[in-house]
């Protein structure tokens, strides 16, 4: 598996503290990601899909003016500011290879994204919101 300051530095980024810092306050502090995605309202099971597939399913999720997104690595205490065509556009290098989970919020559209490494993907509101913007409607997909 690749850490995440090396599939960051591939990428010419490179970790910020304070964005985990950011992150774990807008969650309220750490996260039940077994409990956030069984309740999340847009659900995919992405095994045996590839990142592709994952990636725009994503796109559909989120709003159009979704332009960057924290992501946080919770098993590394790692976290970054990506352009959302960048966590996109790369996850075959930022998810799965990166020791499992990854959390990604788009704090302007109080969006959660999660991928977790049983390959599970969810789109939820933060705590508290109701996710506003387009994108399908919420329940479990599997495209195929």
């Amino acid at each position: 598996m690749t850490h995440p300051h090396t599939a960051l530095e591939t990428l010419g980024l490179s970790p910020d503290p304070t964005t985990l810092e950011r992150v774990l306050h807008l969650l309220g502090g750490p996260l039940n990601l077994p409990a956030t995605q069984r309740h999340a309202p847009a659900r995919l099971d992405a095994r045996d899909l590839p990142t592709t597939r994952v990636s725009a399913w994503l796109r559909r999720q989120l709003p159009t003016t979704s332009t960057s997104l924290s992501v946080v690595w919770p098993a590394s205490d790692v976290a970054a500011t990506l352009p959302t065509d960048t966590l996109l556009g790369h996850l075959h290098l930022l998810w799965l290879p990166v020791l499992g989970d990854l959390l990604a919020v788009d704090a302007d559209h109080h969006r959660l994204v999660t991928l977790s490494r049983q390959e599970i993907v969810t789109v939820s509101p933060l705590r508290g919101e109701t996710p506003a913007g387009d994108g399908d409607p919420p329940g479990e997909e599997r495209p195929g």
